[in-house]
């Protein structure tokens, strides 16, 4: 069970040639997930030959292994995101990945993209007493946002997830979720419509920056020459290239689906449709496909010595929750991989002149991915200063030992997955 229920039920992609002999453009941009793609499309709209190179096939990273949420924020409350990147750029982004879903959704619906697109809000639910006064006090952080939230007693949470166990839950009328190789393969084919040229199974394996300031890339077969670069591959880096292999903790995370829902069983599990986010000590996630399935998602992998612990724990785990649900068929289960930063803020990094990366949004990727795209498109065509960007532009850092604490991570889920089954 390796292959993905996106990858299943996704909209068709033809292949695209790899590149092959020598091409330039006014931007190459490197990586066809949703930063990348985003970038792509609005550069290419607003006049600039793009090139864009992959080196799988378009949503072979991070978003087509994901649970494709489009969630609005960060983990981590508005308060740390202040004291992480100052009183300049804090609120910025704060409001920035706020509206993160309404810009994402009203792309979806101005591009027409096919990707079951769904905005009826998330449910962060709170297991115990002390996550639900966690929400309280994120509730009370984002007074300006206060249209959007709505806090749930027991009772409530119980009828909007069919689980009696959470004590509450804080509704996010802003976010929602889609079929995510979906979503990156309908904005590839936005993208090209815009003239964007892109080519998949192209590695780029070598850089140069020459006289003019024109950057050079090559790939197994050709290369492409261009006055701006941009790197969007974030959990998924292109080995030691400008110190980013360091910048980020790879964290894998596992998703599994079930067989379709009687209509029964889906009356009584998550009834309105509204995904739930755990909030327990190792989150997980909850949620439809467009074809009445479960989706189960948190953090660890499906294979490898916490393989069986994980699979394992999905099944306990819809079992404790929907007792509806007891032994059913799981069908798919992978594994996709998030870029994790120290700080958990996204990043810009200056790579060179006429150069950036962008990245690190640490679980966060759809949203944030399309609106970082949208916005590092603006500076590059000239219509924004970097300065008005959502995050500082930075230097690239080096994380200690990333693969080890990744490592860690993996580890430490799998601990809490199997207490958390057996208390089952």
């Amino acid at each position: 069970m390796t292959k993905t229920i996106w990858a299943k039920t996704a909209v068709a992609s033809r292949d695209r040639a790899p590149l092959s002999g020598s091409l330039s453009a006014d931007v190459v941009v490197i990586g066809a997930g949703v930063s990348g793609l985003s970038a792509a499309y609005f550069l290419a709209d607003g006049g600039a030959s793009v090139v864009l190179i992959e080196a799988d096939r378009i949503g072979s990273g991070a978003v087509g292994r994901s649970s494709g949420f489009v969630n609005a924020g960060l983990w981590v409350p508005p308060t740390d995101i202040v004291k992480a990147i100052g009183e300049v750029y804090g609120p910025r982004l704060i409001s920035t990945l706020g509206d993160a879903p309404r810009r994402t959704f009203e792309l979806i619906k101005s591009l027409d993209l096919e990707c079951d697109a769904r905005n009826d809000g998330t449910l962060q639910c709170a297991p115990d007493e002390a996550s639900f006064l966690d929400l309280k006090e994120r509730l009370a952080g984002m007074a300006g946002r206060a249209r959007d939230l709505k806090l749930v007693e027991r009772q409530e949470a119980a009828s909007l997830t069919g689980s009696s166990a959470y004590r509450g839950a804080l509704i996010d009328y802003r976010a929602g979720y889609l079929q995510p190789l979906s979503y990156v393969r309908s904005l590839a084919k936005a993208a090209e419509s815009a003239g964007t040229v892109i080519h998949e199974k192209s590695p780029a394996i070598h850089f140069e920056q020459l006289p003019g300031d024109t950057w050079k890339i090559w790939t197994g077969r050709g290369h492409v020459a261009a006055k701006q670069l941009l790197v969007a591959t974030e959990a998924h880096m292109i080995g030691a290239h400008f110190g980013l292999s360091g910048e980020y903790v790879p964290m894998p995370f596992f998703n599994a689906a079930t067989r379709r829902l009687t209509e029964s069983e889906k009356a009584a599990v998550m009834p309105a449709g509204q995904p739930i986010v755990d909030l327990r000590k190792v989150v997980s996630s909850y949620r439809y496909d467009a074809h009445d399935r479960l989706v189960v998602g948190s953090i660890g992998s499906t294979s490898g010595p916490d393989g069986a612990i994980n699979r394992q724990w999905v099944s306990r785990k819809i079992a404790k929750l929907f007792p509806i649900l007891r032994n059913i068929e799981i069908e798919f289960a992978w594994t996709g991989r998030i870029g994790v930063t120290d700080n958990h803020m996204p990043t810009v990094h200056r790579i060179g002149r006429q150069a950036f990366a962008l990245g690190g949004y640490n679980g966060r990727g759809i949203a944030a991915g399309t609106v970082f795209g949208e916005a590092i498109s603006k500076v590059i065509l000239g219509q924004m200063p970097e300065g008005d960007l959502p995050v500082p532009v930075t230097e690239p850092r080096e994380t200690r030992m990333p693969g080890l604490r990744g490592m860690g991570l993996r580890s430490a889920a799998a601990a809490f997955h199997l207490l958390d089954a057996r208390r089952g």
